[in-house]
């Protein structure tokens, strides 16, 4: 699960520079097919991560049709996932501090301010575009602003067919609401999520994290269990230091140091591992690293 922090746009000169490349369309004409080519391309450059280039079809994309909304959202995911590899960086590759961390955190929220930029404009091309206002909505959560979120993922499920994963709008709505302290409908959104998905270990983790705040440790511990069974198909490290919270609420405190084996194998270096670290008293710590 992503972490909190965040922008910029040079959005519409972008897309003057896509309109004036070499092989692209000019004036009135539109051509689909050849857009939607582009954007295959767009599409296949962003999987593997090289994301100029999947920036440079998206563009070339618009050039053939300057009203593919497809494209704007696919633009707005390349700089998500450029703010995504910037908070792999801070906090879980390494766990910076100081003027390192305040240079990648500018660098973040530039991506980020551009992401969404870009994902509005897709929204105001296509209206009922689902999937451009949840991806908003994603920027929001992760700028910390709950309420906009909140409001954005209501939207995008106003647009449910359009939507790639129901369960996950509702799931993140549900954190939206958690982090507005609105539990009781954080809860019921997950519920939802998980009638639809009941393997879905993002819902199980912040379905814990509700029953974690109203200390029904219990509750809490039977749904992250769930998560830390499963660390191939759900490597939420997060929920292997909810876990070991709530064994220290249970006074379950000798249990610890297996558990942060498990906690560590997600990431040795992150700022979750630091705090998985602590919870263990140097008594105690026999753990080796992974």
């Amino acid at each position: 699960m992503p972490g909190p922090n965040v922008r910029k746009s040079l959005l519409f000169a972008a897309a003057v520079a896509a309109l004036l490349a070499p092989g692209c369309g000019t004036g009135n004409s539109v051509d689909r097919d050849k857009a939607q080519t582009r954007l295959d391309l767009c599409a296949e450059f962003l999987l593997k991560g090289a994301y100029e280039s999947a920036e440079t079809e998206c563009h070339k994309a618009l050039g053939y049709n300057p009203g593919e909304h497809r494209a704007y959202n696919m633009l707005g995911l390349v700089d998500l996932r450029r703010a995504s590899d910037m908070h792999s960086i801070l906090e879980i590759q390494e766990c910076l501090t100081g003027v390192d961390a305040e240079g990648l955190s500018a660098q973040k929220d530039k991506y980020l301010a551009q992401a969404r930029a870009d994902f509005v404009h897709a929204a105001k091309l296509r209206t009922e575009y689902g999937e451009a206002y949840q991806n908003q909505a994603t920027v929001d959560l992760l700028l910390q602003d709950y309420e906009r979120a909140a409001d954005g993922y209501k939207r995008a499920l106003e647009y449910a067919n359009q939507l790639d994963s129901i369960s996950l709008a509702r799931a993140n709505l549900a954190w939206a609401y958690f982090n507005l302290d609105r539990l009781p409908e954080a809860a019921a959104e997950l519920r939802q999520a998980l009638k639809f998905e009941p393997q879905m270990c993002l819902a199980h983790y912040r379905l814990g994290r509700v029953y974690f705040t109203r200390k029904e440790w219990d509750k809490a511990l039977s749904e992250f269990e769930k998560v830390v069974a499963q660390p191939k198909a759900c490597p939420i490290q997060e929920a292997h230091l909810f876990l070991m919270k709530t064994y220290v609420q249970k006074g379950l405190g000798a249990n610890l140091p297996k558990l942060l084996a498990g906690c560590l194998s997600l990431g040795e270096q992150s700022c979750i591992a630091a705090q998985c670290r602590a919870l263990v008293p140097q008594s105690s710590m026999t753990v080796t690293s992974p």
